[in-house]
């Protein structure tokens, strides 16, 4: 109780005198900004050359356009790699289980891992999202990967910060905080 009666007087003390007088829409707004901005995001659940398959994914699936952000800008990888991670067993097996056979049908067939293969190639290798839709879903772990993936990798790119910006910057209404930002 007597913390609650004092902060009132300590909030007008570390207020500055200046800001004190003015009304809600006269003081600046606060800018905030993620640690992963000015740090290297260190791998939490892929390998390197998993996650360079995700990372290749996530860039042929959701592109800059119109513009937005693509999955690249936006660091989805990043955050998948942070999401699935902290998810349930079978989720994680989809995403393992997908990248390392994308990276081993490239190598077989390209004589490369997915990441380091030309354009047109990774383009081709995504030909299993081109199959009809199942209730069940694709039985093929690659087919499987690259469905559950392209959903994730939207979902993500369309909640992101720098999707946010792109959007008050084209005159669109911004979500205000209504975004994934990751955290250690």
């Amino acid at each position: 109780m007597t913390m609650l009666a004092a902060f009132p007087a300590v909030s007008s003390v570390l207020i500055p005198r200046e800001v004190r007088g003015l009304g809600a829409q006269e003081i600046a707004e606060l800018v905030f900004s993620s640690p992963d901005v000015g740090a290297n995001t260190t791998l939490e659940f892929f390998s390197d050359e998993q996650f360079g398959a995700l990372s290749r994914v996530s860039d042929l699936l959701m592109p800059p356009m119109n513009g937005r952000p693509g999955a690249l800008d936006a660091r989805v990888p990043e955050f998948l790699d942070f999401l699935i991670g902290a998810s349930p067993d079978d989720r994680q097996h989809v995403y393992r289980e997908g990248v390392d056979g994308l990276n081993g049908r490239a190598r077989m067939q390209f004589g490369s891992p997915y990441a380091d293969i030309a354009p047109g190639q990774a383009e081709s290798m995504l030909s299993p999202l081109g199959e009809p839709w199942t209730y069940r879903g694709p039985e093929d772990p690659v087919a499987l990967f690259l469905v559950t993936a392209k959903a994730d990798v939207r979902t993500a790119t369309q909640n992101s910060l720098e999707w946010d910006q792109a959007a008050e910057a084209q005159g669109g209404n911004p979500r205000r905080g209504q975004y994934w930002s990751a955290i250690d």
